[in-house]
């Protein structure tokens, strides 16, 4: 089975959860947060506002900010910072990129390379 894309998350109060940034989850983060590329150096710059904010979108909405934050209390602020970069990156990572695999080093894309005729 492949990534579904859902990051785990320890919260401080034992339960299994995970995050996942769907579409909706975006959205929410953007009106909430401002832009994806804000939300993501807020969350480089350990805003502690950006973290709970992006938390409460990924994980569903089944929380409020508030609960969420009460969550948060005792959690390695860093633990969660990589939780939710990891589910942004998953999220906003072309499929495409992720079904393809890399070309070897030193390939060049631009050139195209024929056969000879005989």
């Amino acid at each position: 089975m492949g990534f579904t894309g859902r990051v785990p998350v320890a919260l401080n109060d034992g339960k299994k959860r995970s995050i996942r940034f769907d579409i909706n989850a975006l959205a929410d983060a953007e009106e909430t947060l401002g832009s994806l590329l804000k939300l993501q150096m807020d969350i480089g710059q350990a805003s502690v506002r950006a973290v709970r904010g992006a938390l409460c979108c990924g994980l569903g909405g089944d929380l409020d900010e508030k609960e969420v934050g009460d969550l948060m209390f005792g959690v390695e602020i860093t633990d969660l910072m990589t939780a939710i970069m990891r589910a942004l990156h998953e999220a906003l990572e072309p499929q495409s990129a992720k079904d393809e695999p890399a070309p070897p080093p030193g390939a060049d894309e631009a050139t195209t390379v024929t056969p000879s005729q005989t």
